[in-house]
C-alpha cells in the first residue's frame, strides 16, 4: 500500500484535477441569476442527528483496535477484524487525522463493522437513514456503527475504488458528526466525493455531466442539491453536480473555511442562515 498522504499534499494534489471544475462551476454561478441566495425557495428545517445507539459487538465477531478505529468482523467472513487492520488500519486513521484538520475532531473512535457479503451487509444497512446515492461496498451511519463495509464486495474492488469507497464513507461520518445530522445533501456529498483520492476518469466525467446539464439547461442549482430530498436527476448527475459547488468553494475559500459552515450548521435550522 503506498504511504497516506500529509494534511497539505492532499489538498495540493486535489487542487489540479479540479480546475477544470471549478472553471465550469464559476461559469456556471456567472450564468445563473437563480442561484443568488435571496432567490431561491426556502427549505424545510434540517433535522439534528440522534445519538447513536450503544456499540455492543454481536457474539461471535472479531474485533482489533487502531490509532482511530475499532473494527469488528461478523463470523464466516474471508478475514478477521487483525487481518483488515493489517491492510486498510494506516489508510482509515491516516483519513481520520486528515479529516480533523479541517473539521472539529471526531468525538471518539470509529465504529466499522464489517459483513461477509451482500446478504449480511443488506440486512444490517436496510434500516439506513443516509442511502449512498450510488450504493458500493462502504455505508456511512448505517445503523449500528459508524461504518458498515460488506467484505465480499470490498474485496473486488481495486485497491484504488476500495480506498476511495472507505475515505467517501468516512468523511460523510465526520460532516454529520460536525454538523450535527444538519448537513445539506449537496456538502455531504459534495465533499465526501471531494475526499476521495482522485481519478482523472471520474473527473472527467464529472465535467462533462455538468456541462452536458448546462447544455440542455437541466443545471442543478445550489437549493436544488441542498433540499432535504434529492432533485430529479441521475444520481451520477447529482453527484458530478455537487462535486463541482464543493470544489468551487475550496478553491476560493479553502477547506478550513468550508470546516466551519459545515460545524456551525448544527445551531442553524437552516443552512442558509
Amino acid at each position: 500500500m503506498r504511504p497516506p498522504l500529509s494534511v497539505p499534499r492532499l489538498w495540493r494534489s486535489r487542487l489540479r484535477p479540479v480546475l477544470l471544475m471549478v472553471a465550469v462551476w464559476a461559469l456556471l454561478c456567472a450564468s445563473q441569476p437563480g442561484i443568488g441566495a435571496q432567490s431561491m425557495p426556502e427549505a424545510p428545517a434540517s433535522l439534528p442527528i440522534p445519538p447513536p445507539p450503544p456499540a455492543v459487538v454481536p457474539a461471535g465477531f472479531t474485533s482489533a483496535e487502531t490509532a482511530r478505529a475499532r473494527i469488528h468482523v461478523a463470523p464466516g467472513s474471508a478475514q478477521d477484524a487483525d487481518a483488515f487492520a493489517r491492510d486498510w488500519g494506516l489508510l482509515i486513521d491516516d483519513g481520520m487525522d486528515q479529516l480533523d484538520a479541517f473539521l472539529p475532531p471526531f468525538r471518539d473512535k470509529l465504529d466499522i463493522y464489517v459483513y461477509s457479503d451482500d446478504v449480511a451487509f443488506g440486512g444490517a444497512t436496510a434500516n439506513a437513514r443516509w442511502p449512498e446515492l450510488e450504493p458500493g461496498p462502504v455505508l456511512a451511519n448505517p445503523g449500528i456503527g459508524d461504518l458498515a463495509v460488506d467484505l465480499q464486495a470490498f474485496q473486488r474492488a481495486t485497491p484504488l475504488e476500495a480506498e476511495n469507497a472507505l475515505r467517501h464513507g468516512m468523511a460523510h461520518v465526520a460532516i454529520r458528526e460536525a454538523s450535527r445530522g444538519r448537513a445539506p445533501r449537496g456538502f455531504d456529498e459534495g465533499l465526501a466525493a471531494y475526499f476521495e483520492q482522485p481519478v482523472p476518469a471520474q473527473m472527467a466525467r464529472h465535467a462533462a455531466l455538468v456541462q452536458n446539464a448546462r447544455s440542455n439547461g437541466d443545471l442543478l442549482t445550489w437549493s436544488d442539491l441542498n433540499r432535504p430530498l434529492p432533485p430529479e436527476a441521475e444520481p451520477a448527475e447529482i453527484r458530478a453536480h455537487a462535486y463541482a459547488m464543493v470544489a468551487y468553494f475550496i478553491d476560493r475559500d479553502g477547506a478550513g473555511k468550508l470546516g466551519e459552515f459545515i460545524a456551525a450548521l448544527g445551531s442553524e435550522p437552516d443552512w442558509r442562515a
